[in-house]
């Protein structure tokens, strides 16, 4: 939070860097499998003497070079600016606590470009040995690339040890390392096969385009074999709260999971009927369509793994706003202004309520949330009041774990609130502002309690009330709904709110 952020409110810094980062991602993995498909395939070629597999190799090899050496290059400066801008404070971490995993990283990217372009440009020049034996360093340094990245991203995940000593080498052996690493090898392994598998279906006709298809089916069959036990395993080393979250206890999270299913389901099956039944049947289409299924269920393990830290950037060290999990056990009347580098108000008071409010929404809310493209919070707050949402704010964590505390005072939340209404469609509307300030028993109920609780659907409130034999009962419990359950917070509304909730609350009862 003590870093300057990149603050463009009407697309979010999230999508920003999602959007760059699936391509890098799809691109680096397909320079590791392609590496060692590259490889093996000349190898096929040279021992079968199959000039026409030499020729579709070389081919293979210009794309290969300029997707991963120049688009993919592109894209991971792209990743560093974006991250960089979005989230200084989390990649600040990633910088000093793995700068020796940085620099092996960067010495292994310079020798896979060495290697890539000698490949290439000595193709049939020099002898087949060396020839292959420049492809293998390729392959090697791509994947102990992909090795060293792959142990930072699982680290934010499941950092383990690192909480506790600090250590790069627990920060990069942590839970998650082995398992994922296993799956991100065989997931290149199939994303080579399956861009091999349809160039050749445009490629060759006959029994040429049969070799292939067979050759390269061969390497989805392998890669699935690998694919599967690892990502179940990796699934398995998660801690409880990012497999919850990951198993889909959002709208969001569900979804992305049920791209996954479908999309490793038709990967699946059009890979196991065209390529084992239907050999010499596969087409332009098929294969394209199963290309495309790998890359959404990709895309999807991506997001879910990214969404599963929430509300962490780094998993019980950093929340996604940048603060530190120490930092945050603050007194909660503690003002963050007062310790934030980059703002101009150091404080709260009526006559800067909205500024403070504003930046307030910058530190603590902007990376997640924005007001356009990517998690809109503004149909989030539409139809609640003022009290609200500054009630709301107090209480995040109980409404969804994927959001961290609000870290601030009571002035700090009040402004952050007022803000927040200020945008929304209440505060910009004054016939639907008089609407909400009807106050009616309903309306003091979805104000106040709605949010847990449902008449009769999800934690009904319904059935409570059977427990009450007039609505000055259910009045005194208000008052004390905390003592009662520490995971209720109190009434906070006027004393004429609370007794027109009691009396609607008691009337449930014979509208049943």
């Amino acid at each position: 939070m003590n870093y300057p952020v990149w603050y463009i409110p009407s697309v979010g810094g999230s999508l920003l860097i999602a959007f760059i980062a699936i391509i890098h991602v799809v691109v680096s993995h397909f320079a590791v499998g392609g590496g060692l498909w590259l490889v093996l395939t000349e190898k096929k070629a040279y021992r079968e003497k199959k000039k026409y597999i030499i020729e579709y190799v070389k081919k293979h090899t210009l794309f290969f070079m300029l997707i991963t050496m120049v688009f993919g290059a592109i894209t991971g400066v792209g990743i560093w600016f974006t991250i960089a801008l979005i989230h200084p404070d989390a990649t600040s971490v990633l910088i000093h606590s793995f700068v020796f995993g940085w620099a092996m990283e960067w010495v292994l990217f310079l020798v896979e470009i060495v290697a890539a372009f000698l490949y290439f440009y000595t193709f049939e020049k020099i002898s087949k040995k060396t020839h292959l034996l420049i492809g293998w360093i390729y392959f090697i340094a791509a994947w102990g690339s992909l090795v060293i990245i792959n142990a930072i991203l699982s680290f934010m995940l499941t950092p383990g040890k690192w909480i506790s000593t600090g250590n790069f080498r627990d920060g990069i052996l942590n839970p998650s390392f082995i398992p994922s690493t296993i799956f991100r090898t065989f997931l290149s392994f199939a994303l080579a096969g399956s861009y091999a598998l349809l160039t050749a279906s445009i490629k060759f006709k006959g029994k040429e385009r049969e070799t292939l298809t067979k050759y390269n089916g061969k390497w989805i069959l392998i890669s699935l074999s690998g694919m599967i036990p690892s990502l179940i395993w990796y699934y398995f080393t998660l801690p409880g709260q990012s497999r919850s979250g990951i198993s889909g206890t959002s709208y969001i999270m569900k979804l992305s999971a049920r791209h996954l299913y479908i999309s490793l389901g038709l990967f699946i099956l059009f890979s196991l009927f065209f390529i084992i039944r239907k050999l010499g049947k596969l087409s332009f289409p098929i294969s394209l369509i199963t290309l495309l299924s790998l890359f959404i269920f990709f895309g999807a393990f991506e997001f879910i793994r990214e969404s599963g830290r929430k509300p962490y950037i780094i998993s019980d060290y950093m929340y996604s706003n940048g603060i530190r999990v120490k930092d945050s056990k603050f007194p909660k009347d503690f003002p963050v202004l007062s310790i934030s580098k980059w703002t101009l108000n150091k404080s709260v008071d009526e006559n800067n309520m909205k500024d403070a409010g504003r930046e307030i929404f910058r530190i603590q809310c902007f990376a997640c949330h924005s007001f356009g493209i990517k998690n809109n919070i503004i149909p989030k707050i539409s139809g609640w009041s003022k009290e609200k949402i500054e009630r709301i704010i107090g209480s995040l964590r109980g409404i969804t774990k994927f959001m961290p505390d609000f870290h601030g005072d009571d002035m700090e939340r009040k402004a952050l609130a007022g803000w927040l209404y200020s945008i929304s469609e209440n505060g910009r509307d004054p016939q639907t502002q008089k609407m909400v300030n009807k106050k009616n028993g309903e309306t003091i109920f979805l104000n106040h309690c709605a949010d847990c609780h449902e008449t009769d659907g999800e934690n009904p409130i319904r059935p409570k009330m059977e427990n009450f034999n007039s609505s000055s009962e259910i009045y005194k419990i208000l008052g004390k709904l905390n003592k009662l359950n520490e995971d209720m917070p109190d009434f906070e509304g006027t004393d004429k709110e609370r007794k027109n909730l009691s009396e609607y609350l008691f009337d449930l009862r014979s509208k049943k």
